[in-house]
């Protein structure tokens, strides 16, 4: 939560070169204070417990949606297939990391539509492993450069390219992410795309977590659920938490407070 100052506090940008998340009285007025609405689109069960078990250790008062292009569901909650959708708002969307959100995937279409629905709908967006993959070729026209080998899940240290993001905060200056198969996206394509922001990488230089200016996409290359995890793999290492921590960091940073437009309306520049 930030801490709140006058708005007539003249060393307000000390706090922000300090990483310290800061928010003025007015601005505190204007908070929505009500449930969020978080659609999450195409998990299969166990990664929508996995997600809402995350997303629950949250301070804020969350409602969850399932979106499926499946028909049927017994999702606790609320359920809604793609042709439900029609004038439903949501404050952010989950597209989770499924085989079927590739591009190749054969449920392509749907998940197309369903992205493209949600540019208008939707104000936060976050794609997890190949779901992210797709929506930057779908949006951004980003290539891969490889076809993705598949390879033993293994964790693979990864550092901040920009460390003072708001959705990095409280981690470590290098953290271990589990990969379970190169995604083939080369650095220098997302660099050269005006408009996107690389986060952080591998030591080698893989791309690991992308947004827009504007913060209302979040890309996380990598992702693999707990149900796709050898039991010794799921029980050791630091990744959990890390992972748990971008998700809380998305969710309070990135879809309840209104960092994005007193950042860029004050000084001109990318909010964090």
């Amino acid at each position: 939560m930030p801490i709140l100052i006058p708005e007539s506090l003249p060393s307000r940008w000390m706090f922000d070169s300090e990483g310290i998340f800061v928010i003025d009285q007015s601005s505190a007025l204007r908070q929505d204070i009500r449930p969020l609405q978080i659609a999450i689109v195409d998990a299969s069960h166990s990664q929508y417990q996995e997600l809402g078990r995350i997303l629950s250790q949250s301070s804020l008062q969350i409602e969850l949606t399932f979106i499926s292009v499946r028909p049927g569901s017994d999702f606790p909650g609320r359920f809604l297939h793609p042709d439900q959708l029609g004038t439903q708002s949501f404050d952010g969307i989950i597209v989770a990391d499924r085989p079927e959100a590739s591009a190749q995937g054969p449920d392509w279409d749907e998940l197309r539509d369903i992205l493209d629905w949600a540019v208008e709908r939707v104000k936060a967006h976050l794609y997890l492993g190949l779901s992210a993959q797709a929506a930057l070729r779908h949006f951004y026209n980003v290539p891969r450069s490889a076809s993705p080998r598949v390879q033993p899940v293994q964790g693979v240290v990864h550092r901040a390219v920009r460390a003072n993001s708001f959705l990095l905060r409280g981690f470590n200056e290098e953290f271990q992410v589990l990969v379970q198969e190169p995604h083939g996206i080369d650095r220098e394509d997302i660099l050269d795309v005006q408009g996107l922001e690389l986060l952080a990488e591998s030591k080698s230089g893989e791309p690991y977590l992308v947004r827009n200016y504007d913060r209302s996409r979040v890309f996380a290359l990598h992702f693999p659920h707990e149900e796709s995890l050898p039991h010794e793999l799921a029980e050791r290492g630091t990744w959990l938490a890390h992972r748990a921590l971008l998700l809380r960091n998305w969710i309070n940073y990135y879809v309840y407070q209104p960092v994005s437009q007193f950042l860029q309306e004050r000084d001109g520049r990318p909010a964090a």
